[in-house]
């Protein structure tokens, strides 16, 4: 086998280059051709400019872009066209046929572009998405829809999402860990509470509205030996679990509960369960007995096996509150927690 000198060497070189320089005509063809190009916005609007003066020193001093960078994206608009845009006729630059229809066009372009920009860019100025945590309560869901009708009446430009979410969210970490804009929380009063306004310390970012107050009930299932007796009282539950859900809120509802049995003389237990929803929680099979705000769940009462009953001795109250934290809306977000307010049945108070 003979040995390559380094002239045949240089000939397979510049063999090779030479191919590669083929395939790269070739691929520039198919892309003129319309085989996948992108045409940047910004390289249309470098060439509207340049087509006024026909000057590349001019246009790229316009541009605040050097003049080797404005060659390049012209170039590559000639690429992606497939044929010259501008050209040189008796040592002056003008546009190509192709260069003027394409210059029509590109204004049209971009036009277009700067109108869909100032749209979106208006649209997002003037709309947002708030997730809420109504828990189905009828009054709360009622003011959020007024609450918008409210804005939209005096803002006609703005547009508020609400997007409820279902879960095990009535609880402060659901506002403080941004899980949710807006929760509801039945906050059971205490024996020693005062009747409202007060104040319940939530955290300093946590503020409230005051939606107004519900009758706290319980529930049980037929599981229950007392599901058919006509009047509980607070001694025939004695040893009885009461099942909760394991957040924040019910723990703190559930403590109360135990001071209302142990003024009556009676003794429970409370049984916290994770649940992922409250219909999770009101519809599971349990001797013990849960709570309910009677208005959470009117569907209920048709149950054959599910039972909702106060106790003789204490009736307790559950003040409804809306939590949330003013300082992560935006404008929008401001506008509709100030509808809000004005519609709610009290003012708010800051935790």
């Amino acid at each position: 086998m003979s040995k390559k000198t380094g002239g045949d060497r240089s000939r397979e070189n510049q063999t090779a280059a030479n191919l590669q320089l083929q395939v790269e005509e070739r691929q520039g063809r198919r892309r003129g051709k319309g085989a996948g190009g992108t045409v940047e916005t910004e390289h249309l609007r470098e060439y509207i400019t340049l087509s006024q003066s026909l000057n590349y020193a001019k246009a790229a001093e316009a541009l605040f872009v050097s003049q080797p960078a404005l060659r390049s994206h012209v170039k590559a608009l000639e690429d992606e066209v497939g044929s010259p845009l501008i050209v040189k006729r008796d040592g002056r630059l003008e546009l190509s046929m192709a260069g003027r229809l394409f210059l029509k066009l590109a204004r049209d372009i971009v036009s277009l572009s700067d109108d869909a920009l100032a749209s979106c860019r208006a649209l997002a100025e003037n709309c947002t998405t708030l997730l809420v945590s109504t828990m189905g309560y009828a009054p709360f869901e009622k003011l959020l829809t007024s609450a918008r009708e409210h804005l939209h009446a005096r803002h006609p430009e703005t547009e508020i999402g609400l997007r409820f979410l279902r879960g095990a969210h009535a609880n402060l970490s659901t506002i403080v860990e941004k899980k949710a804009d807006f929760s509801l929380l039945p906050r059971v009063r205490g024996i020693d509470d005062p009747e409202p306004p007060f104040d319940p310390h939530f955290l300093p970012d946590v503020s409230f509205l005051h939606l107004g107050t519900e009758r706290c009930l319980f529930w049980m299932t037929n599981d229950n030996p007392l599901f058919h007796r006509e009047i509980v009282h607070a001694r025939d539950l004695e040893g009885q679990s009461l099942l909760l859900g394991n957040t924040d809120n019910m723990l703190a509802a559930g403590a109360e509960f135990l001071r209302y049995f142990a003024q009556a003389g009676a003794r429970i237990e409370l049984d916290p369960q994770p649940f992922a929803c409250y219909d999770d929680y009101v519809y599971t099979p349990h001797d013990g007995f849960g709570i309910v705000v009677e208005q959470f769940h009117p569907t209920l009462a048709s149950r054959s096996d599910f039972r909702m009953f106060s106790v003789a001795e204490f009736e307790i109250a559950s003040d409804m509150l809306v939590i949330y934290d003013e300082s992560r809306f935006d404008r929008c977000g401001q506008l509709f927690l100030d509808a809000l307010r004005s519609l709610a049945p009290s003012s708010a108070a800051k935790g």
